[in-house]
C-alpha cells in the first residue's frame, strides 16, 4: 500500500516483539526509518523515493540480507530505478546476517557499529559513498566490494579471512 503523507517510521521492538515480517514501503514523502530491537525480524521491504536515513539496529535474527528488500521504482516510462537511499547506519546485534549487498542505491554514508560475526560478503559498490570508510572486525569477512564510489580512503582491518576486495574506480 501506498503511505504518501508517512514521513518517518521509528519501530521499536523492545525486545519482546513477536514480528517477524516488515513491510515499510512509502513514497516520495518517506525519509527516515528506524527499526531495533525486534528478536525475531527476518524479513524487512523498505521502499521511498528519497530515503534519507535507515538505521537498524539489534536485529539478531536478520540472516540473510535478500530478506532486507528495497522496493523498485519505475520511472515515467516505465523504466526500473531503485528506491535511493542516502545514508544506512548497522548497530547493535545481528549475529545471523551473512552478507550484505547494497548496490546502486546512490548511498552517500555507511555507518557500521554493529556485532556481524557471521558476515561473510559486504558489497556497496556502485554508490556514492565520497570521503573515508573504514571496516574493521568483520572476522568472517570474505569479500568485499566497494567499487565505483568515490571514496579518498578505506581502512580495513581485523577481517583476517578476506579474500577478495575491489576498490577500483573510487
Amino acid at each position: 500500500s501506498d503511505l504518501p503523507a508517512l514521513n518517518n517510521i521509528r519501530i521499536n521492538g523492545d525486545n519482546k516483539s513477536k514480528i517477524n515480517t516488515l513491510d515499510l514501503r512509502g513514497g516520495d514523502a518517506l525519509k527516515e526509518i528506524t527499526i531495533e530491537n525486534m528478536p525475531v525480524l527476518n524479513s524487512i521491504m523498505i521502499g521511498g523515493d528519497k530515503l534519507e536515513k535507515l538505521t537498524l539496529n539489534n536485529l539478531p535474527k536478520l540472516d540473510e540480507q535478500e530478506n532486507l528488500k528495497f522496493r523498485t521504482v519505475y520511472d515515467e516510462d516505465g523504466e526500473a530505478k531503485a528506491t535511493t537511499l542516502n545514508e544506512l547506519v548497522f548497530k547493535g546485534d545481528f549475529n545471523a546476517l551473512k552478507g550484505i549487498y547494497l548496490t546502486d542505491l546512490e548511498l552517500k554514508k555507511f555507518t557500521l557499529e554493529a556485532k556481524l560475526p557471521k558476515l561473510e560478503n559486504l558489497a556497496l559498490q556502485d554508490n556514492k559513498l565520497s570521503g573515508s570508510l573504514e571496516i574493521k572486525d568483520l572476522e568472517n569477512l570474505k569479500s568485499l566490494y566497494l567499487q565505483k564510489n568515490s571514496l579518498t580512503s578505506i581502512n580495513v582491518s581485523n577481517c583476517p579471512n578476506l579474500e577478495e576486495m575491489n576498490v577500483s574506480r573510487n
